[in-house]
C-alpha cells in the first residue's frame, strides 16, 4: 500500500485472516520513502528461524521508479553464509521468499539465524521477514534494521 501526501502521515497496516477461533495476523509499520534502501545500502532481517516450530519467509518491495536488484545473503546464528539468493525487482513488483533456508540453503534444523539485504542497484527498496508459528500460524514481523 503507497500512501502519498503533503502533510505528515502516520501509517501502519495489519493483514489477518479469521477462523472460527477468531483472528490472527500482522502488523506492518509504515515507512517513509527517505528510510527506504539505495545502491549500495544494506538491511539485517534478524531473530529468523526455520524448524519444526518456525518458518520464515523474506519479503522485498521495489517503491522506486526503475528497476532494483538485491542480494539477500542467508546466515547462521554465527555469521556463517548459507546461500545467496538475487532477485530483480521491476517497480512496484514485491516477492516474498517462501521458506527461503529450505529452498535455498537445504536447512530445516535453524533457531537462530538472520538475513543480509543488500541493493546492488536502484533504490526504494523495503525488506522484511515473517516468523511463522508452525503450529498456531501466529506471524511475527521482522522489519529491516540497518
Amino acid at each position: 500500500l503507497e500512501i502519498r501526501s503533503d502533510m505528515p502521515v502516520l501509517a501502519g497496516s495489519r493483514t489477518y485472516s479469521v477462523d472460527a477461533s477468531g483472528s490472527f495476523g500482522q502488523y506492518l509499520d509504515g515507512i517513509a520513502e527517505a528510510d527506504a534502501l539505495a545502491d549500495g545500502d544494506t538491511a539485517l532481517l534478524a531473530q529468523l528461524a526455520q524448524n519444526v516450530d518456525y518458518r520464515t519467509n523474506i519479503g522485498v518491495l521495489n517503491t522506486g521508479t526503475q528497476q532494483a536488484t538485491v542480494t539477500i545473503d542467508l546466515l547462521d546464528a554465527e555469521g556463517a553464509q548459507l546461500a545467496t539468493v538475487d532477485r530483480d525487482l521491476a517497480p512496484g513488483a514485491r516477492e516474498q521468499l517462501h521458506e527461503p533456508f529450505v529452498r535455498f540453503a537445504g536447512l530445516s534444523d535453524l533457531s537462530a539465524a538472520y538475513a543480509a539485504v543488500s541493493v546492488t542497484s536502484g533504490s526504494g527498496v523495503l525488506c522484511y521477514a515473517s516468523v511463522v508459528d508452525n503450529h498456531s500460524n501466529d506471524p511475527t514481523t521482522i522489519p529491516m534494521t540497518r
